[in-house]
């Protein structure tokens, strides 16, 4: 049994905790904290939960009841929290991303951990149940439709975290689109492509006044020219909520992983290269949609079911980590 203590019980908190509920019998929330004690005594006793709330971060990490902390917090404070953790000998998972610079990321990953304790990157937008059904489907589709190579791919990312050009109070905390989305991206893309093999080619950003990334396009490319290139495409700034990955591959054929609808559309009309975000891709074939979970319910479910593989077959992700925050911050 994973004895559980969570930091930082944020929105997304809701959708862990539900996803948390499917593995009762392998996880168990022993412990909590946020830096708002009022309201996480709120949310514990709504829930009607046993865990303790722990009004002190310290007191959390000496909590022997506790031997894993799941850290939720803004990102500047990731690498603080999860550096205390390894510290006191926890097992850790850390949301993404995990660090906010790429100094801080290495310094995490060179700390001595408790021999047996794990460092698990919570990337949720690489569990979509829509990227995984294409991945676990790809090669019949590769030859149903004769896709031949696959020769870019574009991510884009919206939150409606913005109204007109300014980011609504408490959502700069998270670091900026490119930030706390383009990870999400990159970790989509590294379960479709080489990562390692990959560079970041150019960035443009437009940002608020206080300097806040609020949209930005950024490329990646390799110098293995049989690679696709990709793009990811990050922006607070439209008033919607959509993540959608398109893939095009060399005869003309685009397939759409609808990432907010958890859907896989494809399509054989080289025209479908122009797939916007607020595009109703009716001309598009449905393969796949996913209707068992909510969107954010079914990522956690994933992840937290691949950190139980890992935990108990001593593994960890941190090569990919180091690899997507490596290209995250144009290293």
């Amino acid at each position: 049994m994973i004895n559980l203590g969570i930091v930082g019980l944020g929105n997304i908190f809701d959708w862990q905790y539900k996803a948390l509920c499917d593995f009762r019998e392998s996880i168990t929330i022993t412990s909590v904290f946020d830096i708002d004690t009022s309201k996480a005594r709120s949310k514990i006793r709504d829930l009607n939960s046993n865990a303790v709330v722990f009004d002190q971060y310290s007191a959390l990490l000496n909590d022997p009841g506790t031997d894993t902390l799941l850290i939720s917090t803004p990102p500047h404070t990731h690498s603080e929290l999860a550096e205390a953790a390894v510290n006191s000998k926890k097992n850790v998972i850390i949301e993404k991303p995990v660090c906010d610079n790429y100094e801080s990321f290495i310094k995490l990953l060179s700390l001595d951990r408790q021999p047996g304790t794990s460092l698990y990157s919570a990337f949720h937008a690489a569990f979509a149940e829509d990227l995984i059904w294409f991945i676990e489907n790809m090669d019949n589709l590769k030859e149903q439709y004769s896709l031949g190579r696959m020769t870019d791919i574009v991510c884009s990312f919206s939150d409606p975290y913005t109204g007109g050009n300014n980011i609504i109070p408490g959502k700069g905390v998270l670091g900026g689109s490119y930030l706390d989305s383009g990870v999400n991206a990159l970790s989509v893309c590294e379960k479709l492509t080489d990562l390692s093999k990959y560079r970041m080619k150019s960035m443009n950003a437009d940002k608020n006044a206080d300097g806040t990334i609020i949209s930005s396009t950024t490329i990646f490319e390799a110098d293995d020219p049989e690679l696709p290139v990709f793009e990811i495409n990050t922006n607070w700034d439209l008033g919607i909520n959509r993540k959608i990955t398109v893939i095009h591959y060399e005869n003309g054929n685009t397939v759409l992983l609808d990432h907010s609808k958890q859907s896989v559309l494809i399509s054989t009309d080289s025209g479908s290269r122009t797939i916007a975000l607020d595009s109703s891709c009716n001309d598009m074939d449905l393969l796949y949609a996913n209707t068992s979970r909510e969107r954010l319910h079914a990522q956690y479910h994933r992840l937290f079911e691949d950190y139980l593989n890992a935990r108990y077959t001593g593994r960890d992700n941190t090569s990919s980590s180091m690899e997507i925050h490596r290209l995250l911050f144009g290293q």
